[in-house]
Protein backbone atom coordinates (compact mmCIF):
# COMPACT_ATOMS: atom_id res chain seq x y z
CA UNK A 1 0.00 0.00 0.00
CA UNK A 2 3.03 2.44 1.10
CA UNK A 3 4.75 1.28 -2.41
CA UNK A 4 1.81 2.62 -4.09
CA UNK A 5 1.16 5.67 -2.47
CA UNK A 6 5.01 6.50 -2.97
CA UNK A 7 4.96 5.75 -6.21
CA UNK A 8 1.59 8.12 -7.36
CA UNK A 9 3.48 10.99 -5.28
CA UNK A 10 6.62 10.12 -7.74
CA UNK A 11 5.16 9.93 -11.51
CA UNK A 12 3.47 13.12 -10.58
CA UNK A 13 7.10 15.05 -9.57
CA UNK A 14 9.46 12.47 -11.49
CA UNK A 15 7.84 9.64 -13.51
CA UNK A 16 11.26 8.36 -14.25
CA UNK A 17 11.71 7.66 -10.89
CA UNK A 18 8.90 5.48 -10.20
CA UNK A 19 10.48 2.27 -11.06
CA UNK A 20 9.56 -1.44 -9.92
CA UNK A 21 12.94 -3.61 -8.64
CA UNK A 22 13.11 -6.71 -10.42
CA UNK A 23 17.04 -7.65 -9.43
CA UNK A 24 16.95 -7.85 -5.37
CA UNK A 25 20.84 -8.96 -5.87
CA UNK A 26 21.60 -6.02 -7.57
CA UNK A 27 20.02 -3.81 -5.20
CA UNK A 28 21.49 -5.44 -1.97
CA UNK A 29 24.83 -4.94 -4.29
CA UNK A 30 24.00 -1.47 -4.45
CA UNK A 31 22.78 -0.55 -1.40
CA UNK A 32 26.30 -2.51 0.59
CA UNK A 33 28.66 -0.05 -1.62
CA UNK A 34 26.70 3.00 -0.74
CA UNK A 35 26.75 2.12 2.71
CA UNK A 36 30.59 1.44 2.59
CA UNK A 37 31.31 4.63 0.28
CA UNK A 38 28.88 6.63 2.58
CA UNK A 39 29.23 6.45 6.30
CA UNK A 40 26.45 7.76 8.95
CA UNK A 41 26.39 11.40 9.67
CA UNK A 42 25.51 12.07 13.05
CA UNK A 43 24.09 15.59 12.64
CA UNK A 44 22.44 14.93 9.81
CA UNK A 45 20.54 12.41 11.06
CA UNK A 46 20.06 14.31 14.36
CA UNK A 47 18.46 17.03 12.32
CA UNK A 48 16.11 14.61 9.99
CA UNK A 49 14.55 13.30 13.85
CA UNK A 50 14.32 17.04 14.96
CA UNK A 51 12.45 17.79 11.78
CA UNK A 52 10.92 14.89 11.80
CA UNK A 53 9.58 15.46 15.47
CA UNK A 54 8.55 18.95 14.37
CA UNK A 55 6.27 18.04 12.43
CA UNK A 56 4.28 15.21 14.66
CA UNK A 57 3.79 18.00 16.84
CA UNK A 58 2.50 20.74 14.01
CA UNK A 59 0.21 17.31 12.69
CA UNK A 60 -0.79 16.88 16.69
CA UNK A 61 0.09 13.00 16.58
CA UNK A 62 1.48 12.58 19.76
CA UNK A 63 -1.53 12.40 23.23
CA UNK A 64 -1.67 15.25 25.60
CA UNK A 65 -2.02 12.42 27.98
CA UNK A 66 0.92 10.08 26.61
CA UNK A 67 -0.53 7.29 29.65
CA UNK A 68 -3.83 7.76 29.64
CA UNK A 69 -5.34 4.37 29.48
CA UNK A 70 -2.09 2.59 29.89
CA UNK A 71 -4.05 -0.14 32.71
CA UNK A 72 -6.21 -1.27 30.28
CA UNK A 73 -3.81 -2.13 27.95
CA UNK A 74 -1.27 -3.61 30.24
CA UNK A 75 -4.68 -5.48 31.62
CA UNK A 76 -5.14 -6.61 27.79
CA UNK A 77 -1.24 -7.47 27.26
CA UNK A 78 -1.57 -9.58 30.06
CA UNK A 79 -4.35 -11.60 28.77
CA UNK A 80 -2.71 -11.73 25.63
CA UNK A 81 0.41 -12.43 26.75
CA UNK A 82 -1.39 -15.68 29.40
CA UNK A 83 -2.94 -17.58 26.80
Amino acid sequence: MLNIFINEIFSAVEPELCLMIKNAASLKKFENNLKREKKPDFYINLRIVEELHKEALMLKVFAKEPLKGIETDIMIAGVVNSA
